[in-house]
């Protein structure tokens, strides 16, 4: 058994992913957890500490033991107040949260650590070895959900800075099946964004989008614009824009009508939605349905605006 330390844990998507850092060996152990098995230590319980603390037991140590593929026990290992020690055994997340709480080790078997455990001398940093770890199961970074200070206009609106600022959603990511994660990615072009599928059948859709706050904006009308070039779209392609208020939850969507399909060159669209008074976030991007890849361009959020959706057509360029 080695001893290791939690030093990190993010949800990811469906998932909560344990950093566990071997500091004498240079490893980060990613340990991989259901959200109900990892709610323990997500949401711990006051009541646990207090217990431990009332009855003047000391926490020693948490072990986890691997019963199969992603499925975790751990032993809590006790120490009282005259000496005996105490083994319990706990929940994945309850026992984590504990080790947590209480700065203890976590007892993994070495030979976990050697067939999953990551060198940090690879990386620069634990957050570079996390980026990997979660980039090895094939989630598209992109489309991680971190905890993120929503800005009140939008940013990077040219792709200068790559992808900061922008996000991959869409219900691929979020498919209970968990197969279709790696069904769509998004990067940069020579100032382009993009979205692109990589299967021939992909789940559902994808958005490459920006979510800002609305208090800018309330009470007029937003007005979202941009070029879009098309290659192989075999559903659809399309501009989105969402005003997100506290009864709606997810927003009302308004996509351009006229979505793209096939392969086009750059093709000017506009779509334009009222945001109320009582709205908090909007959000707007690029969407793409099916195979194929869509490139965007010159974006522009801004207030006002005309009354009615354009498109212009300008003479198709080649496709890249």
């Amino acid at each position: 058994m080695i001893d290791l330390r939690v030093a990190d844990v993010q949800h990811v998507l469906m998932w909560v992913l344990v950093a566990l850092v071997d500091e004498a060996g240079g490893r980060m152990l990613p340990l991989w957890l259901r959200h109900q098995h990892a709610y323990g230590l997500v949401a711990p319980g006051e009541l646990v500490f207090q217990l431990v603390d009332r009855t003047g037991r000391q926490v020693e140590a948490v072990r986890i033991h691997r019963l199969g593929d992603e499925l975790y026990s751990a032993e809590v290992h006790l120490r009282t107040r005259i000496g005996e020690q105490v083994v319990v055994q706990a929940g994945i997340g309850e026992g984590l949260a504990l080790a947590r709480h209480y700065g203890c080790p976590v007892l993994v078997a070495e030979e976990l650590a050697d067939e999953q455990g990551l060198s940090l001398a690879g990386y620069g940093s634990l957050a570079e070895a996390i980026d990997a770890a979660i980039s090895a199961k094939g989630i598209p970074l992109a489309g991680v959900v971190r905890k993120v200070e929503r800005t009140a206009e939008p940013c990077n609106l040219d792709f200068s800075y790559g992808l900061q600022g922008w996000e991959l959603r869409g219900s691929f990511l979020t498919d209970i099946s968990e197969n279709h994660v790696g069904d769509y990615t998004c990067g940069t072009d020579d100032g382009c964004g993009y979205l692109k599928a990589q299967v021939p059948r992909p789940f559902r859709f994808a958005d490459l989008r920006q979510v800002i706050l609305a208090d800018a904006y309330r009470g007029r009308s937003v007005r979202f614009a941009a070029d879009i070039r098309t290659a192989d779209v075999a559903e659809q392609a399309a501009l989105f824009l969402s005003v997100v208020t506290p009864e709606s939850r997810g927003g009302t969507q308004e996509r351009d009508q006229e979505a793209l399909r096939g392969t086009t060159g750059w093709t000017h669209v506009c779509v334009r939605a009222d945001v109320p008074s009582d709205a908090t976030m909007i959000i707007f991007g690029l969407t793409l349905t099916g195979p194929g890849q869509a490139w965007l361009r010159n974006a522009e959020l801004t207030p006002g605006g005309a009354d009615r959706r354009s498109r212009e057509r300008p003479t198709p360029a080649p496709a890249r």
